[in-house]
């Protein structure tokens, strides 16, 4: 038990110490942008939209980022079943920590009934060195923008708004760019940390 929540300790401030400093540059950008906006808690909700939902696919640092999280918790918790729920523990504590984040940017402007949210001042406030090309290149926020615009001529068809295209269009934004790659990202960890556990155990031998 006791290794265990070492591991878990170990595996949850790494989450941090990553989320912090491994944070996309694309992201930095929005940050300046709209952070006068939306307040400090805007960086501290996209440090971990990028842990949890960036896709592995698009985006393959997220893959070093989970698996060097999941090898070396595995190796603290020594033990290859045992890392499982460890490792569940993890990823849904980095997941409450997305929605603090969430409820602490966006409870402040629900209070203010949305005062200082100006989207003509968004657009007339961009930082010199930031453009909305960075926002698209964004991991998540990026691709979300892409297929919801990219899918503005199915949603209008004949003029007409379809909601048959509007759900689908929902539908493939919660599956490809959300769950999708939260999935993958949590199975990685899974796989690494049980990894890490067996190694773990073969230095250093312990009895359950």
């Amino acid at each position: 038990m006791g290794r265990k929540l070492i591991g878990l300790s170990l595996g949850f401030l790494l989450t941090i110490t990553i989320a912090f400093f491994m944070i996309p540059t694309e992201y930095n950008s929005i940050i300046l942008w709209l952070a006068p906006f939306f307040g400090p808690w805007l960086r501290f909700f996209l440090m971990y939209l990028f842990l949890i939902f960036a896709s592995p696919m698009t985006f393959l640092p997220i893959i070093g980022i989970w698996a060097a999280i999941g090898f070396i918790t595995g190796l603290f918790v020594r033990s290859i079943w045992g890392a499982i729920p460890v490792a569940m523990v993890i990823f849904t504590l980095t997941f409450l920590m997305l929605i603090v984040g969430l409820i602490a940017m966006i409870v402040p402007l629900l209070l203010a009934g949305g005062a200082g949210i100006d989207p003509l001042a968004m657009l007339s406030n961009i930082p010199p060195n930031t453009s909305l090309f960075d926002v698209l290149d964004a991991p998540v926020i990026g691709p979300i923008i892409n297929a919801i615009t990219g899918g503005i001529g199915d949603l209008i068809g004949g003029g007409i708004p379809d909601p048959g295209n509007l759900l689908a269009l929902l539908q493939s934004i919660l599956m490809n760019i959300i769950i999708l790659p939260a999935v993958i990202n949590f199975i990685i960890l899974v796989v690494t940390m049980m990894i890490g556990g067996f190694i773990g155990r073969l230095l250093f031998p312990v009895r359950d």
